[in-house]
Order: C-alpha cells, then sequence, then structure tokens
C-alpha cells in the first residue's frame, strides 16, 4: 500500500486514513474514507482473550467505559469505550465455564 501524506484528498475533499494497532503478536490493520471533519462515525470489534484482563488494564488506566464488561446472550463477554474522536471500539472476548449469558 503506499505511503500518503496525512494531509492528502481527492477531488472530492475526502481524507484517506489506515492505522495498525498491535499488541503482542496481535495487529488489526483499520482504515477509512470518509468526509473531513465526520469523526466518530467508525467502529471496530476487536475479539481478545482473556477479555477480563484485558478490562481490568483498561480500568485500572482510568478508561471510561460506554457500556462495563459483560456477558451477552449471544455468547460473548465485551465492553465497549469510544476514542478520542468518538469512534465506538467494541472489545469482546469467549465466555469462561460457569459465566451466565
Amino acid at each position: 500500500m503506499p505511503r500518503l501524506p496525512p494531509d492528502t484528498t481527492d477531488s472530492r475533499r475526502f481524507l484517506l486514513c489506515y492505522a495498525i494497532v498491535e499488541r503482542g503478536t496481535a495487529e488489526i490493520h483499520l482504515n477509512a474514507y470518509q468526509p473531513q471533519g465526520r469523526a466518530g462515525r467508525c467502529s471496530c470489534h476487536v475479539l481478545a482473550d482473556p477479555i477480563d484482563a484485558l478490562f481490568a488494564e483498561y480500568e485500572a488506566v482510568g478508561i471510561v467505559f460506554e457500556q462495563e464488561l459483560n456477558v451477552q446472550e449471544w455468547g460473548l463477554k465485551d465492553f465497549v469505550l469510544r476514542d478520542p474522536d468518538g469512534n465506538r471500539l467494541e472489545i469482546g472476548g469467549p465466555i469462561r465455564e460457569g459465566e451466565q449469558g
């Protein structure tokens, strides 16, 4: 993929964005092609294990959650937060034996 300067725009005044988020050996590649000035309209769902430890780590550093860690009836445990631009980040993981959905 070509590397573009952060202010590269096309003729319709759209901003091209690309990011890689790494943690340990995992990578998440995110991209957006949205009108300038329209932040907060994207979302991302990430699966993580162990989810309890990740939630505790975020809670310990003061992350504000839109939804605290919750066991969902469809078989997933997840929490939700927003990045500084207002984009929704849903982080989920497996339900362990004995946890109710």
